[in-house]
């Protein structure tokens, strides 16, 4: 069983946020974008068939000495596609949906770190020039129930470094600028032909959303009809 060690995390980042943009924003399914991505990958990218969920943690825009930008990754127990492996994912990269040409070359190697079970990796960036993506791989797996409390941090250069793209809304692709998206992407390996990739969309302009839509109210029974006087 997941552990809550993600959820209490999240919690206690709501009210400890110091001197950065430090707005928890779980993420909303990724086809809420209309963008199609991740695109060339055979994956299950629906939210519903994966225990995965990935929430933005922290976005400190820092151009004088570095830009980094936190999720955290925890794992659900109510998963409703049982019969495919990803309601037991592992986590061996992630992939983000960026402006291509002007800011592949800003990102620093990501951080990847689950105190609970002492794991730690620096991982180099491998830019994926065809579908304007950029992804961090090789760190794990990281089993399956033992994901959650994982956190990524992705690191960008300096202004005097080189970095072009401070922000969220900087790297976010030209497709998703507009309407205020990022895009970003779980996977495991593949394996018969296929892999797991829940797909989240995050909002850069400070707006908030749920997770997940909520399920409807029940409605309250309409009162009965008056009875008819007598004649």
């Amino acid at each position: 069983m997941p552990s809550p060690s993600g959820a209490w995390r999240i919690g206690t980042l709501l009210s400890v946020c110091v001197l950065v943009l430090c707005l928890v924003q779980p993420g909303l399914a990724g086809d809420e974008t209309g963008t199609g991505f991740p695109f060339i990958d055979n994956c299950r990218e629906q939210l519903y068939m994966s225990q995965l969920r990935l929430t933005l943690i922290k976005e400190k825009v820092d151009p004088i000495n570095g830009s980094e930008f936190c999720f955290l990754v925890t794992e659900r127990d109510n998963c409703r596609q049982t019969e495919n492996r990803c309601c037991n994912q592992h986590f061996t990269k992630i992939k983000l949906y960026i402006k291509g040409e002007k800011c592949m070359r800003s990102f620093l190697p990501c951080t990847v770190r689950n105190d609970k079970i002492g794991f730690y990796r620096v991982v180099s960036p491998v830019p994926e020039y065809a579908t304007n993506s950029i992804k961090f791989t090789q760190f794990g797996p990281i089993d399956g129930g033992q994901v959650d409390g994982t956190e990524v941090c992705i690191r960008m250069r300096s202004a005097g470094g080189g970095g072009m793209c401070h922000s969220l809304q900087d790297i976010t692709a030209d497709e998703n600028a507009p309407n205020n998206w990022f895009e970003a992407a779980l996977y495991d390996k593949k394996s018969s032909n296929y892999e797991c990739c829940p797909t989240f969309a995050f909002r850069t302009n400070g707006e908030t959303t749920p997770s997940e839509s909520p399920e409807p109210a029940a409605r309250s029974p309409s009162p009965p009809p008056p009875k008819a006087s007598p004649p």
